[in-house]
């Protein structure tokens, strides 16, 4: 027999909505995005809502392409009772590998109508953010994987001057690279007559160094979560300058480009 009561006054819900909810899909081997997210989304105005993408390594196209039919499955996983504003897939070369329409596509058969964020996607608005026309790609992986992200933004009307690669095999690999590291492929492909640079994929840890290489550089600095973080904030109509992630925050998103 049951020693359970139910209490005497009325039970209350908090029911009203007081801050930004935001989910975020970092892929399953990625030790760094999740840590860049919660760096910069205060707890006082965002709850961040995160669900994790299953990958198996190494970083190849064909690896990559696999994840496919999983967004689906894995956006529906995020908080799904809670109503989101927006939602961030964390990998730059899956979605360069199969396309922005089809990644948000599948994200929102798994989450309809929620505006939905990649860093393909965020890089390019970035760049069309700062009126960037030719950049320099420093990726940490493979030629393949690397030349599928540069020919994203070659697409979008960027002219890519110079790809640096790493041949780093694994996200293990990618999230342990030195700053000084990150900062010599900077410095190198900086000497190019280029407008930005960027530095791709979610487990890198490019934010390390932003605010540095700008400073030595002269030249603005994107990186793959610094731009979706960046974007996030402009789709929520928000014009925070987060002086940490360099001068992308200064500038608005242009009213052309929305998350899909």
């Amino acid at each position: 027999m049951t020693k359970a009561v139910m209490m005497r006054d009325p039970v209350v819900m908090n029911k009203m909505k007081t801050k930004y909810n935001v989910g975020w899909m970092p892929l399953s081997t990625d030790p760094v995005s999740e840590k860049d997210v919660r760096n910069n989304f205060s707890t006082d105005m965002f709850n961040v809502f995160f669900h994790r993408v299953e990958f198996n390594p190494p970083v190849t196209n064909e690896n990559l392409r696999m994840m496919g039919p999983r967004l689906e499955k894995a956006a529906s996983l995020v908080a799904p009772d809670e109503p989101l504003d927006v939602l961030v897939y964390a990998c730059t070369a899956c979605a360069t590998n199969l396309g922005n329409e089809t990644v948000c596509a599948n994200i929102n058969l798994g989450r309809p109508g929620v505006p939905v964020i990649n860093p393909a996607l965020a890089g390019v608005t970035g760049m069309e953010a700062i009126g960037a026309k030719r950049m320099g790609l420093v990726a940490p992986y493979s030629a393949e994987v690397s030349d599928s992200v540069g020919d994203h933004f070659e697409a979008s009307g960027i002219e890519v001057v110079k790809t640096l690669c790493m041949d780093c095999p694994r996200d293990y690999e990618i999230a342990r690279v030195s700053d000084k590291t990150m900062i010599d492929a900077c410095l190198e492909i900086a000497e190019e007559d280029i407008d930005a640079i960027f530095m791709t994929c979610a487990a890198f840890p490019a934010i390390n160094v932003i605010e540095e290489v700008e400073r030595l550089t002269g030249k603005y600095v994107l990186s793959s979560n610094q731009s979706m973080i960046w974007m996030v904030y402009r789709t929520l109509g928000l014009d925070d300058n987060l002086t940490n992630l360099g001068k992308l925050f200064e500038h608005p998103m242009l009213d052309i480009k929305k998350a899909a």
